[in-house]
C-alpha cells in the first residue's frame, strides 16, 4: 500500500519484517524496484522487524543503494536490532548506509506496507 502526503515529499519508507521475507525475497526485490522507479531521493527501510539480516536481504538492500546513489539519494536504515547492528559492522555495511534508531521522526511521505506485523 502507498500513500503520499500532502506536501509531495518524495522520503518513502518500507517496512520489513521476519514474516516479510519468509514469503521470499521476491517481494522484497519487486517492492524495492516499484520505489526506485518512482525516483524518490530517500528510501527508508525500517527494519525493526527483522530479527536478522540474511545475505540475500542485503544484497537487495546494496542493490537499493546503488541505484539510491546514482540518482544522488540514500537508503536509510532504520531501527535495526542490535544482532542486525553488529551484522551490519561486522561486514562493514554501517559505514555505506545511514542508520537510524526506531524512534527517529516518521517520515510524511509515501510508505509502503510490507509484512508488517504479521
Amino acid at each position: 500500500m502507498a500513500t503520499a502526503d500532502a506536501q509531495g515529499n518524495d522520503d518513502v519508507a518500507l517496512f520489513l519484517a521476519d514474516a516479510t521475507l519468509l514469503k521470499g525475497l521476491s517481494e522484497l526485490r519487486w517492492h524495492l524496484d516499484d520505489l526506485l522507479a518512482d525516483r524518490s531521493p530517500v528510501l527508508v527501510v525500517d527494519i525493526s522487524g527483522l530479527s536478522r539480516l540474511s545475505s540475500a536481504t542485503l544484497a537487495a538492500l546494496l542493490w537499493a543503494q546503488r541505484g539510491c546513489r546514482g540518482r544522488g539519494g540514500r537508503v536509510v536504515l532504520r531501527g535495526p536490532t542490535k544482532r542486525c547492528r553488529d551484522v551490519l559492522v561486522r561486514t562493514g555495511l554501517v559505514d555505506l548506509f545511514a542508520v537510524e534508531d526506531a524512534d527517529a521522526a516518521p517520515l510524511s511521505g509515501r510508505a509502503v506496507l510490507a509484512g508488517r506485523g504479521s
